[in-house]
This record gives C-alpha cells, structure tokens and sequence, in this order.
C-alpha cells in the first residue's frame, strides 16, 4: 500500500486490488535512477521543472539506473481502493524481479526519478523494496494519465518533449 507525506509521492509494492484502467509495455526507453538534492561522486545533475515538490534546484542522479524500460513487463493506470487515489504499477520481467528487490531494498527512503529521453519526467521517494511490481501514488489523475501516456504511447518515442 502507499502511503503520501505532505507533497511527496511515493514508489511501493504491496498486494493491492486496485482498478486497473490500463495495461500495456512501455514504449520509450525509460531509466530509473537513484538521486539526491546534494551533489554525489556517482551523480550527473539534471533538472526537473516540479517546484511544487522539489524546488527549482537541480537533481543530482546516478549515472547507472537500478532498472530500465527492458525489465518492465506492463504498465498500467489503477485506482487505490482504499484512498481512490490514482496509481501507475509497473510489473517486472520474472527475470528481473530477483535483481530489482535486491537493488531498492539498499535504496528505501530514497529518491528515484524516471528519466525519458534524458529528462526527469516523474520523482519520488522508494517507500518499500519491489518485488513483482512497482506501485506509483501521489499523482492526480491528470498527472497518472500525462505520465502513462508518456511512457506507453508509440509517439513519444526519442521525439517527443515530455516536459508536459
């Protein structure tokens, strides 16, 4: 289940029965990427126009993603059916699940951005280790469509802006 503090969004996995509204693969090469408001030795800085949530200040992320587009199964738009808030789940690659929970289980706390064509289009912070699955909340519903579309229409490809 996810869980929102104040403004931040969150990634989690939990055994949900969420609506699910969509579900297809990703069509866009997509990283997810560990990263920090602080410079780090691994980083590059990259920024992200949500001051909203994280300011107008760079993100500094990690040049090596914990996972890509290759390891995501499908996406889909769902509905929490406790809070009805929107969500997007990205289930894994069976290949790929063993790794992935090895890498977010060193990671819950921190702050993970997608990146699609070398821009960060969405970022959080990693609630629990994944499994199966990757949970997203904190969105509104205009929002879960901007990213689903982003992420799973054949047009957005390398060619697309997705600054919104």
């Amino acid at each position: 289940m996810l869980l929102r503090a104040g403004a931040l969004a969150a990634f989690a996995i939990g055994s949900t029965a969420c609506a699910k509204i969509a579900d297809t693969p990703p069509m866009v090469d997509m990283a997810f990427r560990i990263g920090s408001p602080q410079p780090c030795l691994a980083c590059e800085e990259i920024g992200y126009r949500d001051t909203h949530r994280w300011g107008t200040a760079p993100l500094y992320l990690q040049r090596r993603p914990l996972l890509t587009s290759r390891d995501i199964q499908d996406v889909s738009r769902d509905k929490d059916p406790v809070s009805g808030q929107p969500t997007l789940r990205f289930t894994f690659h069976p290949e790929a699940r063993a790794r992935i929970q090895r890498a977010t289980a060193d990671h819950v706390g921190e702050l993970a951005a997608w990146v699609v064509n070398g821009k960060v289009i969405y970022a959080a912070n990693i609630a629990s280790p994944f499994s199966d699955a990757m949970q997203v909340s904190g969105m509104d519903e205009g929002e879960q469509i901007r990213l689903y579309e982003i992420l799973t229409s054949p047009k957005t490809g390398k060619h697309r802006s997705v600054d919104g």
